[in-house]
């Protein structure tokens, strides 16, 4: 099987801005399960005063827009409502940032990037003070793959407010996580990561960033000293306990990663990586049905999933379901056809399964080639540093070839051979072989 979970999450979205005291601006910042934006929103008040006073009308607008997002149940966001609270707050006062970046807020969640980014974009204009703008637009550059414009918008946060924790924090990854020539900067990521706790002591998006790069440089004892100071502050922190069961795996400790993990989903039903990761240590100890619950779960969540359908997949072979494997397999394809875990997997079943339980040659022979052909689409499109599944793939290869010659022997020999004497010579008479059975009693 090649199958790869455990992963994390990274950029961090400022979230809604609510009102307080005297139209105090409040920012918050969270993750999704995917690191995106989402509606796991938890409003934190920050204090920062307005310059000026504003048109109460706008202010009642923006109160109820905030109260009815506020009081949404998850997935049901009544955002046409809310949209419109917030459009007649800016129609009635232009200069209400808050409300601007809000409008941006709602956009982002909905997937709409352009509009999204002219909403913050105006949000900035009207208050060239707040770096949340800023760091939500860097956001939406790096969704859209354009990661230097994004490091440039945070780099202008920071310098809008040295110690914005979401502009830091973000800082943080991009380092921790750089690839190319350079490589990762683990240095300069912690000392942004450091920057984003001066502006906030009790930044879980910080501590979850700072766990993971003790995490990345395998200084485990230190990843979970981490995670366990963050959980002094919020216990119910689902990333948190999920790195922290990364690190109990990193550790060999399967039953505390497991019981982590498991704390995850009881705090967040809809948190993807802690569902994928039970399932992947279920896998691994073969309680199939019940990791077939989990990838159902993330379905659910994501139904063009590659990584929930392929491990599906892996379940139904391994319950000796070939059909389903095999169709979950091809499914997965569909989706998407460079993702190379589902070609080895495709190759493995042809090689391991259905070649070796052919009668005919000519039939092995052709599942052994199509094991060689996805092997070798394996090889050309995977992008992982996993040199011994590399050198795995490699041997398989190597393995299949001979396999074929083998067949192609046996075919020869199965020529030489005369063809089976079926006990009756010609016309029924007598000789070899040629004899009635005695009768029977």
């Amino acid at each position: 099987m090649r199958n790869k979970t455990m992963k994390m999450n990274t950029w961090r979205v400022c979230r809604l801005v609510a009102l307080a005291a005297l139209l105090a601006a409040a920012t918050a910042c969270g993750t999704t399960s995917g690191g995106g934006p989402g509606p796991d929103i938890d409003p934190t008040v920050d204090g920062t005063a307005p310059k000026k006073d504003l048109d109460t009308k706008a202010v009642k607008d923006f109160e109820a827009a905030v109260a009815l997002y506020e009081g949404a149940a998850p997935g049901a966001v009544p955002y046409a409502q809310i949209e419109a609270k917030l459009k007649s707050a800016v129609d009635k006062e232009d200069a209400f940032a808050s409300a601007w970046f809000n409008l941006g807020v709602l956009a982002h969640e909905q997937g709409k990037q352009d509009e999204a980014m002219e909403y913050y974009q105006k949000a900035f204009e009207r208050d060239n003070t707040s770096a949340a703008p800023l760091v939500n637009m860097a956001v939406i550059n790096i969704e859209q793959g354009e990661k230097d414009k994004a490091f440039d918008l945070l780099l202008k946060a920071t310098e809008v407010e040295p110690f914005t924790p979401e502009g830091h924090n973000n800082l943080a990854v991009f380092f921790r996580d750089r690839k190319g020539a350079q490589g990762p900067d683990f240095p300069k990521s912690v000392e942004h990561v450091r920057r984003a706790l001066a502006g906030d002591s009790q930044s879980m998006a910080a501590y979850h960033t700072l766990a993971l790069i003790y995490y990345s440089i395998e200084k485990y004892d230190l990843a979970r000293l981490v995670c366990l100071n963050a959980l002094e502050f919020d216990p119910n922190n689902a990333p948190i306990r999920n790195v922290l069961g990364l690190i109990y795996l990193k550790i060999n400790n399967v039953t505390l990663a497991l019981r982590e993990f498991r704390k995850a989903v009881e705090l967040e039903d809809d948190f993807v990586e802690a569902h994928m990761n039970i399932g992947s240590i279920l896998l691994s100890t073969r309680d199939y049905a019940t990791a077939m619950k989990h990838f159902e779960r993330v379905l659910q969540l994501e139904p063009k999933n590659t990584e929930a359908m392929l491990s599906r997949a892996v379940a139904h072979r391994a319950m000796g379901d070939l059909d389903k494997a095999m169709s979950g397999y091809k499914e997965v394809l569909s989706v998407n056809g460079e993702y190379a875990p589902a070609h080895f997997n495709i190759a493995v079943m042809n090689h391991e399964i259905f070649a070796a339980e052919a009668t005919d040659p000519d039939k092995a022979i052709e599942f052994y080639q199509v094991a060689i052909e996805n092997y070798r689409k394996y090889l050309s499109l995977d992008e992982s540093s996993d040199q011994e599944a590399r050198k795995d793939a490699d041997q398989r290869i190597s393995n299949c070839t001979q396999l074929i010659e083998t067949q192609e022997q046996l075919k020869e020999m199965m020529k030489d051979q005369p063809p089976p004497d079926d006990g009756g010579g010609e016309g029924g008479g007598e000789g070899e072989g040629g004899e009635e059975p005695p009768p029977e009693g």
